[in-house]
């Protein structure tokens, strides 16, 4: 099944989200993108300092 919007889901659903769960609903999204790419820019700042003391010892050796 796929809804081009959510007014057609909740039309097909015979449902109805109220204004204070749709405002919980983003907050709760904002809250999970912002923990995604923090914790996304964590990973990369570790692999990058990997990288680069494995490179400085490698070449440490030559």
């Amino acid at each position: 099944m796929k809804f081009d919007s959510v007014s057609e889901l909740e039309k097909d659903l015979n449902m109805e989200v109220t204004n204070d769960e749709w405002d919980t609903i983003k907050k709760l999204n904002e809250k999970l993108k912002m923990f995604f790419n923090v914790e996304n820019a964590f990973y990369v700042f570790l692999l990058t300092s990997y990288l680069i003391v494995t490179m400085r010892v490698t070449l440490s050796f030559l």
